[in-house]
């Protein structure tokens, strides 16, 4: 896929891999800026994965919070269902944790309350996370905690 344009979207490296698929960076070129492509894999595309890795992204593009990554876009490309994100510069919790160890009280309280103010938002809409931890949570160049679903799996569901 690397070097591929697919739609208005070029290819430029794989950054992550699950159980279920392949995310990579690309970029926009009509927008021109860099965006995450969660590509699920071709032999995993089944009519029930289909139905709900597109709810999945239909509830995360209702949800605007600073602290959620967004979706931009679905769609398909031959026997592929790519879904394109916010690309969130940055490390993962889990990586943050074997760089730096145990971090300040006040510090692990204010990446909390990002965490929670996301949460919050996000069960308000009635949708719940279901595989919170260290490696879905990104925290930016710029110190914004960023939740995102992973490309493990779908992990987004809606509450009645």
């Amino acid at each position: 896929m690397v070097g591929k344009t697919l739609g208005k979207y070029r290819i430029l490296e794989k950054i992550g891999r699950g159980g279920m698929g392949v995310v990579y960076l690309g970029v926009d070129e009509t927008l021109d800026r860099h965006v995450a492509i969660k590509a699920i894999s071709p032999e995993l595309v089944e009519e029930d994965l289909v139905r709900r890795f597109r709810a999945e992204a239909v509830m995360l593009a209702k949800v605007n919070h600073p602290n959620i990554a967004m979706v931009y876009e679905l769609f398909r490309d031959d026997d592929r269902l790519l879904m394109v994100m916010e690309l969130v510069r940055g490390q993962t919790f889990e990586q943050l944790m074997e760089h730096t160890g145990p971090m300040p009280v006040e510090r692990t309280a204010a990446l909390a309350g990002q965490i929670l103010d996301a949460l919050d938002h996000a069960h308000r809409a009635g949708i719940v996370h279901r595989d919170l931890k260290p490696a879905n949570l990104m925290l930016t160049r710029g110190g914004r905690v960023k939740l995102y679903a992973p490309v493990d799996g779908l992990v987004m569901v809606t509450v009645p």
